[in-house]
């Protein structure tokens, strides 16, 4: 009998998918009260959301975390709010996504 071998190198891509809303409208009516992240393929995350001026107003860890659109437990004025969002991903991997996200009531 023959022994033979071969080396492969196989490049595994990682793939995942984020629903991040563009808005949402806290004012209690049961639709859209809160702000949550929806996805698939990553391990974790750190979610940061800041006012117009660059302040943060809400951060998270926990992708089931909803936010309801309040600071210290009052609600925020509608306008558009900046986000900042880092995923960790299988293979030791991170991806950074940033976006902008209104409140409207």
């Amino acid at each position: 009998g023959c022994i033979d071998s071969i080396t492969l190198i196989v490049a595994v891509e990682t793939d995942f998918y984020l629903y991040i809303p563009t808005a949402f409208s806290p004012n209690n009516d049961g639709i859209n009260d809160c702000f949550n992240i929806k996805g698939v393929g990553f391990e974790g995350i750190d979610f940061q959301i800041f006012n117009r001026w660059g302040n943060p107003v809400y951060s998270s860890q926990d992708e089931s975390d909803c936010w309801d659109g309040t600071y210290n437990g009052k609600p925020l004025p509608i306008g558009a709010y900046s986000w900042r969002l880092m995923v960790d991903l299988p293979f030791d991997e991170i991806a950074i996504k940033e976006g902008i996200l209104n409140i409207i009531r």
